[in-house]
């Protein structure tokens, strides 16, 4: 069961994946209108259009980030995207660098970079890049953020 932890835009995501019904939304608040719906918070906020996934099943974490088996020295280490999220986007503005993203799970790993990683990162929280089919994408959506370590080289 996939678990968003924010509303807006989590729609798309729901009808693109025809799973609707084992999805569930927290927007971090338990108060619900008399509809039963969440209230609706409509603001020009960025961050109000980025999304974590949280997936309900918990899976053994297998292959832990070792940062001593990287051929490079990282200049930092975030060991959770989902608890980190705000830091790795906006500590890194106008930032240019190349990130690692680590998945725990099967031992996977990308590597991307960017002029501005502040921006670059934010598109792993953005619902329109993470059903664009692309493998990492497949695999947030199938392990959820706090499955994976980014690591700026």
């Amino acid at each position: 069961m996939l678990k968003f932890l924010n509303k807006k835009y989590s729609s798309n995501i729901n009808n693109s994946n025809n799973n609707s019904n084992n999805e569930s939304y927290n927007n971090g608040s338990n108060n619900k209108s008399p509809n039963n719906e969440l209230p609706n918070n409509d603001s020009d906020n960025k961050d109000d259009k980025l999304i974590t996934i949280k997936i309900e099943k918990s899976f053994k974490k297998l292959y832990p980030l070792n940062i001593n088996n990287l051929l490079s020295k990282p200049v930092v280490v975030f060991y959770n995207a989902l608890l980190n999220r705000n830091d790795i986007i906006k500590n890194y503005k106008n930032i240019s660098g190349i990130y690692l993203l680590h998945n725990s799970v099967n031992g996977k790993q990308y590597i991307g970079s960017g002029y501005n990683l502040s921006t670059r990162l934010s598109t792993y929280y953005y619902p329109s890049r993470l059903i664009d089919k692309r493998h990492i994408s497949n695999s947030i959506l199938n392990y959820g953020h706090d499955n994976f370590s980014v690591v700026i080289l």
